[in-house]
C-alpha cells in the first residue's frame, strides 16, 4: 500500500530501499531506486544523517560500478558532519574524551552520543569509494574518521568502566548511549560494529587498488 508506506518514518523507508536493492529482480531494484530518489528529494543534506548508513549503502549498491546519482548530496552531508565533529585541536581538558563525536549543534556544551555513529558508519564506506572520496581527499578524511572511531571505542564498556555495571562481564564490549549514560544499546553496538567493519573494508579496497 503506497499511501501507508509513504507514512512510515524516513529511516524505515531507507532500510526498505536497502533491502530491496538486494532483491535481484528488476521490480525490486526499480522500487528501491524510486524510494531512494524520493528520500533524497525530501531530505536536506543535514538531515540525511538520520538515514545513515542505510540510504547511503542503498545508493552505493544501486549504482553498482556506475555513477552514484546522489554523490553531491552525500558529499555535502559529509561536509556538514565535518563542521559538527569535535576534532583534537578543538578539545581541552573538559572535552578530550569527546573527540571524534558529532554534536549536531554548536551550543555552549557539546555532548555527542551514540547518534554520532549513524553518519560515521557511512563515512567509513565513503572513504573507500573513489566516486565519493578522491585520492587527494583521503588524508583529511582518514584523520577525521580515525577520531570518530576512537569515540566509538570511548563509548564501549570495558574493564575500566566495569564498576558502573551490575554485571560487568555481561556488559563488556557493549556500546553505551553516551559517556554519561551507562545503558548499552543493541543499536549503538551494531552501528559501532558496522563503522569498524566498513573502515576495515575500505582500507582493504584502497590497498588493493594501490597494488
Amino acid at each position: 500500500d503506497a499511501e501507508r508506506f509513504d507514512a512510515q518514518p524516513a529511516v524505515i523507508r531507507a532500510m526498505v530501499a536497502l533491502s530491496l536493492s538486494y532483491g535481484g529482480d528488476e521490480e525490486s531494484v526499480g522500487k528501491a531506486r524510486e524510494i531512494a530518489r524520493w528520500l533524497y528529494v525530501e531530505t536536506t543534506p543535514g538531515d540525511l544523517v538520520a538515514l545513515m548508513p542505510w540510504l547511503g549503502l542503498a545508493s552505493e549498491r544501486l549504482a553498482a560500478d556506475g555513477k552514484i546519482g546522489a554523490e553531491g548530496a552525500l558529499r555535502e552531508m559529509r561536509s556538514v558532519i565535518e563542521r559538527f565533529t569535535i576534532h583534537g585541536e578543538e578539545a581541552d581538558e573538559g572535552t578530550d574524551d569527546l573527540v571524534g563525536g558529532v554534536v549536531f549543534t554548536r551550543g555552549r556544551t557539546p555532548l555527542p552520543s551514540w547518534q554520532s555513529l549513524r553518519p560515521v558508519s557511512f563515512l567509513a564506506v565513503m572513504i573507500g569509494d573513489d566516486r565519493l572520496t578522491g585520492a587527494h581527499e583521503r588524508g583529511a578524511s582518514w584523520r577525521s574518521l580515525v577520531e570518530s572511531l576512537r569515540f566509538a571505542m570511548q563509548l564501549q564498556a570495558d574493564e575500566v568502566a566495569g564498576h558502573m555495571f551490575v554485571r560487568p562481564e555481561a556488559a563488556r564490549g557493549g556500546v553505551r548511549l553516551a559517556l554519561w549514560d551507562q545503558r548499552c544499546s543493541v543499536n549503538a553496538t551494531a552501528l559501532a560494529l558496522v563503522s569498524w567493519c566498513e573502515a576495515l573494508r575500505s582500507a582493504e579496497r584502497i590497498a588493493e587498488a594501490a597494488e
